[in-house]
């Protein structure tokens, strides 16, 4: 697959993952979709493993990285699957775009990479004034809708912290190995939480829970993944970090023509202030993309990942 076709189907992907997410839950509890997901793809890779990841996972030697990934599956998308049942689709993509700013922040104390400059806080308070707008919006509808933002929030500084621990313990490990290893050590977690919280087996499921969780599976986990690291051996993290910008608006768009979500103002105005956040937050890889020669790859893994 080239590259920009790679590229795209990177943020196709992102941006209907909520949707699916959503449907999964619609006969399935949360915790049942999300451990489903997982241990279905575990499974797969399992079976195909020699074929598609020949390399051992060495999780005696790797696990510190293996544990830091899994924290972003499991309690990270448990929380994700239980706001779902609360908020629109589309704002999970809103939400998660804040990652980049929960990276930054993970980042200085656990890493020793430098603090937020004055743009980068300003960057920041223009994303949180606008999940503040989305939040005064959403609770104004529906009353729950507070359990999903702060559901939701909660899930993506997880989700950064898990990225970050992964980059301090993780430099030796390829990307296919990393997603087996992370899914290998969150199974138990999520399978203790099934048991826990549901322990049983739906006796009928609905065809789009089942065709959605299928999707997650096979497209938004396996091949999302291996799709992602794809690009992070191949394209500059210029590239990378504008995805974020793209994938919110369309999941939006995904949840309202295929969900009959409303758009509502204070979502459209509240979802522009936080990507003109995200924006300014990357406003000079934005300059560097704009000005980058047509032909420029960059093939050094280290690049990408600076």
């Amino acid at each position: 697959m080239s590259v920009p076709a790679a590229y795209a189907a990177v943020i196709l992907i992102w941006s209907t993952t909520p949707l699916a997410i959503q449907w999964s839950n619609t006969s399935l509890t949360p915790i049942s979709a999300i451990a489903a997901r997982m241990l279905l793809a575990w499974l797969l890779v399992a079976v195909a493993g020699r074929l598609i990841f020949p390399r051992p996972l060495a999780a005696r030697r790797h696990w510190k990285s293996y544990t830091a990934g899994s924290l972003g599956i499991f309690p990270t998308m448990f929380m994700v699957y239980q706001a779902a049942q609360y908020i629109p689709s589309g704002l999970i993509a809103v939400f998660f775009g804040l990652s980049v700013f929960f990276n930054a922040m993970f980042a200085f104390p656990i890493l020793g990479e430098r603090a937020l400059s004055p743009l980068r806080y300003l960057a920041l308070f223009l994303a949180l004034a606008g999940l503040g707008v989305i939040s005064y919006g959403q609770m104004a509808v529906a009353g729950d809708a507070w359990k999903g933002i702060l559901l939701l929030l909660l899930a993506v500084m997880l989700y950064s912290l898990s990225i970050v621990l992964v980059k301090r313990y993780g430099d030796a490990i390829d990307g296919p190995s990393q997603m087996q290893g992370s899914i290998l050590f969150s199974l138990p977690g999520l399978l203790a939480a099934w048991w826990l919280l549901d322990g049983s087996v739906p006796q009928q499921l609905e065809s789009r829970s089942i065709y959605a969780v299928l999707y997650l599976v096979v497209v938004g986990t396996l091949l999302g993944f291996s799709l992602f690291f794809y690009l992070v051996q191949r394209v500059s993290a210029v590239s990378i970090g504008l995805i974020p910008l793209v994938t919110p608006a369309m999941a939006i768009w995904f949840g309202s023509a295929l969900n009959g979500e409303s758009v509502t103002f204070s979502l459209l105005a509240g979802s522009t202030l936080t990507i003109m956040g995200l924006g300014l937050f990357n406003q000079a890889a934005i300059r560097a993309w704009i000005k980058r020669k047509p032909q420029e790859v960059v093939h050094s893994p280290d690049k990408c990942l600076e």
